[in-house]
């Protein structure tokens, strides 16, 4: 009989056991699991349809646009915590590499092989697309939803499907990025990539050539890269944009070049913290000064990249000099925040000397470029955001809920193109902070 109770015992504890196990589990599980519910692709092109428009229009009612500015709020937030997401899952090692092309500082192998992009569409959603390969059975879909809802932190999320994936799009940026890195004598001749950059919203890479025909073409593919993701544009010489003459901005005190001032920030510099403003590296070499009105303003830094991911440079004020925070022409105030992730059809504005207040969209967030043989990356993208020669290094930001983040500084542009070097790049490459 006490065998029995001592097995009896026994039993009970292992089954006691299973359950508190059992229990623990679900604990974890079942919370999300309840609150998620798949949602099916979206199909309607109306729905899809990329925003690019740079702000609501303003015959729309009081109560419709600040409806959409808390929708664009929320897509904001939702898009930064999953490209954060993406970027934090990485090993140490991979982070801001220079052995391969990253997007905001995330390689290749970074990205979920179910994603495939996300853009804003024209009612401020959150579009994020599914490859094929993991939209084709409802469980993988269903799998692939949650774990985005999950990166983003959000349950609002509009998905579409898309063919291919952003590591297979990051894998073809860098074929080209490597090619980029060959010397002239290395390069075919046959055919010269000036930008190239990943189109979420067609789910391609876009290569700028400096002639589109069939030989080129043909060329390309032979040598860079033979895949179907790859479309073709015709692309102009890139123009840094800054000019000889003086404007009202600063001007270089040795070359009389203009350009614009971008945002205040601080850094260490000998151990002791030094305050100043970012601008354009072409604008100003290390040991120029900034002047406004005759009067030497600030002083370029060591702390300059002009390549890479980077054109800008760390500018020290002089003695009785500051910078402020209120934007110029816009007379609005610049937050001390940066939108680290803007996705693409995102409504972004600048402010520079020339062309002064000027607004458009996010057209890529992975622009390159190419001028005097120096290959920039990463770079933030717009096709109708318009900028001239003294806009170089002027402010680009985004208005979310009625604040302004930076986004970035002016770095060159052609036509009605304008490539930006991302603030958060800038920080993190040169070793700067905001303030308040």
């Amino acid at each position: 009989m006490l065998r029995i109770r001592r097995l009896t015992s026994i039993v009970l504890a292992v089954i006691l056991a299973f359950l508190l196990l059992i229990g623990q589990t679900l604990a974890i599980v079942q919370p999300w699991e309840e609150a998620f519910t798949p949602v099916p692709l979206e199909t309607d092109p109306n729905v899809l349809q990329l925003n690019t428009a740079s702000s609501t229009e303003s015959t729309r009612s009081a109560s419709y646009r600040d409806s959409a500015d808390a929708v664009l709020e929320q897509t904001t937030q939702a898009y930064d915590a999953m490209i954060r997401s993406f970027y934090e899952a990485q090993p140490e090692s991979q982070k801001y590499t220079d052995d391969s092309y990253i997007v905001s500082g995330i390689a290749e192998s970074g990205f979920p092989d179910f994603y495939a992009g996300a853009y804003v569409n024209q009612n401020q959603n959150l579009v994020v697309l599914i490859s094929d390969d993991h939209a084709g059975t409802a469980a993988s879909l269903a799998a692939s939803e949650q774990m985005i809802a999950a990166a983003a932190d959000s349950s609002d999320l509009i998905y579409a499907s898309a063919a291919h994936p952003y590591s297979e799009l990051v894998s073809i940026m860098d074929d080209i990025y490597q090619y980029q890195t060959l010397s002239a004598e290395q390069k075919d001749p046959r055919f010269t990539v000036l930008s190239y950059y990943i189109d979420d919203y067609h789910n391609c890479v876009s290569v700028g050539m400096e002639h589109i025909d069939a030989e080129s073409i043909a060329a390309f593919r032979e040598v860079v890269c033979d895949s179907d993701a790859v479309v073709f544009e015709q692309a102009d010489e890139i123009e840094l944009l800054t000019t000889v003459n003086p404007g009202s901005g600063y001007t270089n005190a040795s070359t009389g070049a203009t350009g614009s001032i971008g945002y205040r920030c601080r850094t260490t510099i000998n151990g002791s913290t030094v305050y100043g403003f970012v601008t354009a590296a072409h604008c100003l070499e290390t040991g120029e000064y900034a002047a406004v009105v005759l009067d030497n303003v600030a002083l370029a830094t060591a702390k300059r990249q002009f390549q890479g991911n980077v054109d800008a440079v760390f500018c020290r004020m002089v003695e009785n000099h500051s910078t402020g925070t209120t934007i110029s022409i816009a007379n609005e105030t610049l937050r001390d925040g940066v939108d680290v992730n803007l996705a693409q059809g995102h409504p972004i504005s600048k402010v520079g000397i020339k062309t002064r207040l000027t607004s458009g969209t996010v057209t890529s967030t992975s622009n390159s470029y190419i001028y005097d043989k120096r290959n920039f990356t990463d770079m933030l993208y717009s096709e109708n955001l318009r900028a001239d020669h003294g806009d170089s290094g002027g402010i680009v930001y985004s208005t979310r809920s009625g604040a302004n983040y930076i986004a970035g500084i002016v770095s060159a542009g052609n036509s009605s193109r304008t490539y930006c070097t991302k603030a958060i790049n800038i920080n993190t490459t040169l070793g700067l902070s905001l303030y308040d």
